[in-house]
């Protein structure tokens, strides 16, 4: 899954990733620059 998530991060349409360690979210938002948060709770 590791593996997948980061080709997802790497895919030119995506721009903002979340990373909630047992999901994700990904956003296609074309006006905001390429950003990857990962949220620890």
């Amino acid at each position: 899954m590791e593996e997948a998530w980061i080709a997802i991060k790497g895919h030119p349409r995506v721009t903002v990733t979340i990373d909630l360690y047992s999901m994700g979210l990904v956003f296609l938002r074309t006006e905001q620059a390429k950003e990857h948060f990962v949220l620890r709770y």
